[in-house]
């Protein structure tokens, strides 16, 4: 990155979140590693915003 600040709305967290938790419920990702792919997208340094602004545009 450049430096610059990440901005994302609350919402990624929930959509994100399904990808690998359908694989480790297929078997195609490892507990330990679904687990750590949450953790690095709680870690992830970025400004979260409320979606419901967003709602307009959809």
């Amino acid at each position: 990155m450049d430096g610059g600040t990440v901005h994302i709305p609350w919402l990624v967290a929930i959509e994100t979140v399904s990808v690998p938790r359908s694989w480790v419920r297929r078997g195609e990702l490892a507990d330990e590693r679904g687990a750590a792919a949450l953790d690095d997208l709680t870690d992830l340094p970025a400004q979260r915003w409320p979606h419901e602004p967003l709602l307009g545009g959809v």
